[in-house]
Parts: structure tokens; sequence; C-alpha cells
């Protein structure tokens, strides 16, 4: 998605140029020459312009569709999309409407001409839905490291979808580099305490301090960040009080110190059934003898106050 990811697979050549492979050098000097690899790779990238590239008249994607058709056809060539040839099995932790398959993002275009490059290099990260699970994720989920970002790649960071296993707050942790447009929170029916013993759902006053740490705050880049609250549907009306009389109430500040409130409007509610032997076992005392169990999903959004005065 970036400068170093798309051209990572030739990266060992670059490497071979600046003396990596014919020297054999320690780890250290050997990480040291990737470095600069890449930092010259991300150079000769960064400089590719419409003034430098051939302007590929010969394509019809050039010399006849306008751009922003091919602005279209070229988003769905290269935005991130289902990989049919690697489903989730229905009884993960992770499996869920949205996450029935692993994630893929098709680059091959950006590699095609520099035009190409310049024209839609932007767009896999600017599109796409990056997932982090805390716990109990793909074993091949990717694992993004916000610190090592580079400021492109900080500037196109659009949405972060969050898989917490409890909701205590060490899922966030503020990094310059980690600036989302927009956040999701998903709590899932096995983030609550107690879920494998059936206890009631319960939520502490405190909890919208947990969702961070004691004093964090959200990036002033954030324009939405949405909590969704997943239980069994027979909690429904465990949930709907827990979001009538807690969540209502919670407010969250970002770096510039706006304040993020709830919509005004009702939230989303959604359902669906999954299997209930997630990883293979009976979790009998929270979903009996059913093979299968139904869900219930109550998703929430906060944004920027926009009211004079809409800072404390």
């Amino acid at each position: 998605m970036d400068t170093a990811v798309l051209e990572e697979a030739r990266l060992e050549h670059v490497a071979v140029d600046v003396g990596l492979a014919a020297s054999h050098p320690s780890k250290r000097e050997s990480a040291r020459l990737r470095r600069v690899a890449r930092r010259s790779l991300r150079q000769q990238l960064r400089a590719i312009s419409p003034s430098n590239s051939h302007p590929q008249r010969q394509s019809p994607l050039w010399s006849k569709l306008p751009p922003e058709l091919r602005n279209e056809i070229f988003t769905l060539a290269v935005s991130q999309h289902y990989d049919l040839s690697r489903p989730y099995l229905k009884n993960s932790w992770y499996y869920r409407p949205g996450y029935t398959h692993a994630f893929r993002v098709y680059t091959d275009l950006l590699l095609t001409c520099r035009l190409a490059y310049w024209e839609t290099n932007a767009i896999p990260l600017s599109t796409a839905t990056l997932p982090i699970w805390e716990d109990r994720g793909p074993a091949d989920a990717p694992q993004w490291r916000f610190g090592e970002w580079t400021a492109n790649n900080t500037a196109l960071l659009n949405h972060v979808h969050f898989f917490v296993r409890r909701p205590n707050g060490h899922w966030y942790k503020p990094v310059p580099q980690f600036r989302p447009n927009r956040i999701t929170v998903t709590i899932r029916h096995t983030s609550w305490y107690g879920w494998p013993n059936d206890k009631p759902l319960m939520i502490l006053d405190t909890w919208r301090c947990g969702i961070t740490p004691p004093g964090a705050k959200f990036p002033s880049s954030l324009q939405e960040l949405t909590i969704e609250f997943e239980t069994l549907q027979r909690k429904k009306h465990q949930l709907d009080d827990i979001i009538a009389n807690k969540a209502v109430n919670w407010r969250y500040h970002r770096e510039d110190d706006t304040v993020l409130l709830p919509l005004a409007t009702p939230p989303k509610y959604s359902k669906w059934t999954g299997a209930a032997d997630f990883g293979g076992v009976k979790w009998r005392l929270a979903h009996g003898s059913q093979e299968t169990v139904d869900y219930y999903v109550v998703a929430m959004t906060w944004k920027p106050d926009r009211s004079i005065g809409g800072r404390s």
C-alpha cells in the first residue's frame, strides 16, 4: 500500500545494487543497507509525476476516457476486496458479517507504468479498512506498526477497525503516525466479562475512560468514532439498557480538545446468526446445546461537536 510495501518484492534487487548480497555483511549492516535501499526507492517513487512519465496516449484508458471515469476503474482495480481463496471458518472467533474472508489488495496496476502509479498509488490505503484484532484474530492477520509509518502513509490512513478483547484501554496506544479519519471499535459477544458463564452484561461507569488509557485523546484527524456492541439476541434488553443509560452519556476528546458527541439520530441495529462452537469448543453455559446462536448488534457513532464552544 505504500512505496515500500508495493515494491517489497523488488527490494532484494535494489539491495544487491548497494552491495548487500555481494559483501555478506553483518545483520546490523544488512538492516542498514535495507533502510538505505527503501529510502532510495521511496525517493524515486515520490519523484514520479506526469511531467516525467510517458503520456500513454496509445492506451484507450488515457486517450479516450475522462480522468473521472478512469479513476473509477482504477479504484475498482486496486481497492481492498475479499480474497475468495481464503475463506474464514464459520466457527472461528473472527468470522462475522464483513469478515467472512481474508482481505486482499491487488497492486499490480501500480507497477505497469509511471503514469498509472502516479494516478493510483494513494487509492489502496485511502480506501481500505485496516482490521486489528487485540486477540483471537486470524493467524495471518497483518501487524500494522503505525509508529514506523512514513508521512505519506500517515496522511492516507482512512479507517481502522479494532476488535478488542476487553474494554480496558489496552487496544489503544497513541503514536504520532496514527491519524485515521475513522475508527470502529467492536465489542464482540466474547468480549464481555463472564460471557462463557452467561453472566449479565455489565459496563462500569468508568468504561468510557477505559476505552483509552487515562488522559489519552484521539488524534485530531478523527472525524468519526463508531462503537459496535454485540451480544446474544436473548440479552437484547440488557444491551439496550446499557446504550440508553450509559453509552449515550459518553464523551470523547481529540488532541485538539474538540469533543466527540454521539449522533442525535438513533443507533444502527442489526442481527446475524453464527456458529455456537467457537474454535470447535461447545460453550454450553453460554449457548446451551444449540448449533447456532443469534446475535444482536448496536452501533453508536460519535462525531466532532461543530457548535460554538465545542471544545472543552
